[in-house]
């Protein structure tokens, strides 16, 4: 950038660089708050089946954190372990039929989207290891898309 060799106009107002900045600043996270709280343009919501997951996932985080330390498997008979094991059989029921049906509309591919982001993040999947991953940026992505974010579809939230 070249210094101005020349003086200013008698007439012209200086400009306080910080001042203008200050003020650019605001303006810019006054948008961005107001942005954040305006739906999403392009909104979906996700099926029926993707509501249901999520309300089950919901349940199963809630079953955990009341779980009495007992072990989880088929055999147990304590009752916050058959709870779990009921959530999660429940899950694996819904991801199936989520999986099976063609995405043929948004919603659609916003539940296999939740399903994806639950199975990365309990290691089903190994996609949550590396933080840029692609795959993971697409599916938090297309959750965007519903304004779901990927804690909700994760266990541990």
């Amino acid at each position: 950038m070249a210094k101005a060799t020349s003086p200013l106009h008698p007439r012209s107002a200086t400009i306080n660089r910080r001042r203008a900045l200050a003020g650019a600043a605001a303006a810019l996270a006054g948008g961005t708050a107001a942005a954040a709280a305006a739906p999403h343009p392009l909104a979906v919501e996700p099926t029926e089946l993707g509501r249901e997951y999520l309300g089950t996932l919901a349940e199963l985080r809630v079953a955990w954190t009341a779980h009495d330390g007992s072990d989880i498997d088929a055999r147990s008979t304590a009752p916050s372990a058959k709870r779990i094991n009921a959530l999660m059989g429940q899950l694996e029921r819904i991801a199936g039929r989520i999986r099976r049906e063609p995405a043929r509309e948004l919603g659609q591919l916003i539940d296999r989207a939740i399903v994806a982001c639950h199975a990365a993040s309990v290691g089903m999947i190994g996609l949550r290891s590396e933080p840029c991953d692609p795959a993971i940026d697409l599916i938090d992505n297309v959750l965007a898309l519903a304004q779901i974010t990927p804690e909700r579809c994760h266990l541990d939230a």
